[in-house]
């Protein structure tokens, strides 16, 4: 797929081609939302951040984070009274979220919000318009934009001074006048200079992980006996409420198999090409270098010969969207694999069980979005895991494996019959297990009967004849086992096609021994 040329970070008032340059437009079928809050106009901001993808902030005319609207007057002249929250769009929610939606969902999760006064501090009084960075109506945080957007939507000035910039703060016609950079250039992965004589960009004084690997130093990890020997297994993922963050790619990656046999970021990304489709789209589809099946052979021929998921790609279920850049905990219901989910999982490994969770609270806490201290889960060897929900049954309307899908199994997105739509991780172990048992349990059989062929041959005097078909049929027999070793799915990558292919080894072990016996048979006649 060719990458399309995309907008710089950051626009300005009149970079808004996907709303005619009216950012007081209201937005989808809402009453009154638009990108920007109440009592925010575009004469009072310096930029947005946001896409239409997901969401849209602002930073003001101070180069202050936006995390408030203005209730009964203007920003720009000074009137009404700044309020904590209602401050930043969701496209998510104005879009598909909508009141009647919420009810279905409602129907299926009893404690699921359908007014604005149940989804609580997160929300706001306007649909659509979520609260980030502040509690609606409670509290908001006064942080510099320099402080915290600018370290991954980046943007630069000329000012000659202190004094020079002191003055332009407040007047945003003039700190977009001197502002020379906007989004991820050069200098921001190669430094400052780096195309220069002497200039430090020879080497990489940032990277990919500065924006995508958002750590947080879980003390409960830290005190464990894998912490112990090794501090950085207490390294967690930065956490929106109950969700992953955003940036958190390369930290879900780092407590990985594929971390581990040493993939990073540019293994499979060119960070010159990040998105191969079109901005103004409602998902991302990034511009990739190296597919799975660049690695993944076995799993890339069982694959190609099954029908089930044929439309999809490996990373439909190893990577769908969990993370959240909205910490838009009101719609939060990781048990239930939704509902702000806008960001792929960087964890790949699905973990076939009934009950494991990906995503917990502290020990004995509640599992309410709300409770602080959510982790994301790792398994025995220490690698981040999905849960069966999060990868056959999510709820995620930015994820295009799902749209592009007819929602898979989600049981408020999918198209497909009743019967497919999941709303339980034991249900999908159940249907999981239909598939990997059978080959399981024929996997076991053909194994056990290659190593007593094996034994026989050993002490057995056949012709030659009946060596070459034996050793030829338990040969066969054996590529099947490599395949499905290798492949590590026991079914789910192709169903049918591996139970074709381990029923045949089956057959081709019966031979070989029926030629044995024969064999034994006859000498004792």
């Amino acid at each position: 797929m060719e990458p399309q040329p995309s907008r710089q970070d950051n626009p300005f008032p009149g970079e808004h081609p996907e709303v005619d340059n009216d950012l007081q437009q209201t937005m989808y079928d809402t009453k009154d939302t638009s990108i920007l809050p109440d009592g925010i106009t575009p004469d009072a901001i310096y930029a947005t951040i946001g896409t239409p993808r997901t969401k849209y902030g602002f930073m003001d005319s101070w180069l202050v984070r936006g995390s408030y609207h203005v209730k009964g007057g203007l920003l720009i002249d000074g009137t009404g009274v700044l309020t904590a929250g209602a401050n930043q769009f969701s496209r998510g929610w104005a879009e598909w979220l909508t009141p009647e939606k919420a009810k279905e969902i409602q129907k299926v999760i009893p404690s699921f919000p359908t007014t604005l006064e149940e989804i609580g501090l997160s929300g706001s009084h306007q649909w659509g318009m979520s609260s980030y960075g502040a509690k609606y109506e409670k509290e908001f945080l006064f942080q510099p934009a320099s402080s915290y957007c600018e370290v991954c939507h980046t943007f630069k000035f000329d000012f000659k001074n202190k004094d020079e910039f002191f003055a332009a703060l407040g007047n945003p016609e003039e700190l977009r006048k001197h502002t020379i950079s906007k989004g991820i250039t050069c200098e921001e992965c190669h430094g400052a200079g780096g195309h220069l004589d002497g200039g430090i960009g020879g080497g990489m004084p940032s990277n990919c992980e500065r924006c995508h690997q958002r750590f947080n130093f879980v003390d409960e990890l830290a005190n464990t006996e894998e912490g112990k020997e090794k501090l950085d297994y207490a390294f967690g993922v930065k956490m929106k409420s109950s969700c992953p963050s955003c940036g958190t790619e390369g930290s879900q990656m780092y407590s990985s198999m594929h971390y581990d046999k040493g993939m990073r970021c540019s293994t499979c990304h060119d960070p010159h090409e990040v998105t191969g489709n079109d901005w103004t789209s409602n998902f991302t589809k990034p511009a990739i270098k190296k597919t799975c099946q660049d690695c993944h052979e076995a799993q890339t021929s069982i694959a190609k010969n099954s029908k089930t998921h044929a439309n999809q790609d490996c990373t439909s279920c190893h990577m769908p969207n969990t993370g959240s850049c909205e910490n838009f905990a009101g719609i939060q219901f990781p048990d239930m694999a939704g509902f702000d989910a806008v960001r792929k999982s960087h964890a790949w490994k699905i973990d076939i069980h009934p009950e494991r969770k990906m995503l917990n609270p502290p020990e004995g806490k509640s599992r309410d979005a709300s409770v602080k201290g959510w982790t994301m889960a790792k398994d025995e060897n220490g690698h981040y895991y999905l849960d069966l929900m999060w990868s056959c049954a999510r709820t995620a309307i930015s994820d295009h494996a799902v749209v592009d899908n007819k929602g898979c199994h989600s049981p408020f997105q999918s198209e497909l019959e009743k019967g497919l739509h999941y709303q339980d991780q034991m249900e999908i172990y159940g249907e999981v297990q239909k598939w990997q048992k059978p080959v399981k349990e024929t996997y076991t059989q053909v194994v056990a009967a290659v190593e007593r062929i094996d034994q026989l041959m050993e002490v057995t005097k056949l012709t030659n004849e009946q060596k070459t078909e034996v050793y030829m049929l338990t040969e066969k027999a054996q590529d099947t086992l490599d395949l499905l070793e290798a492949d590590g799915s026991w079914g789910v990558h192709g169903p049918r096609y591996t139970k074709k292919r381990i029923d045949a080894a089956l057959a081709y072990v019966n031979k070989a021994q029926a030629i044995i016996d024969s064999s034994l048979t006859a000498k004792r006649m």
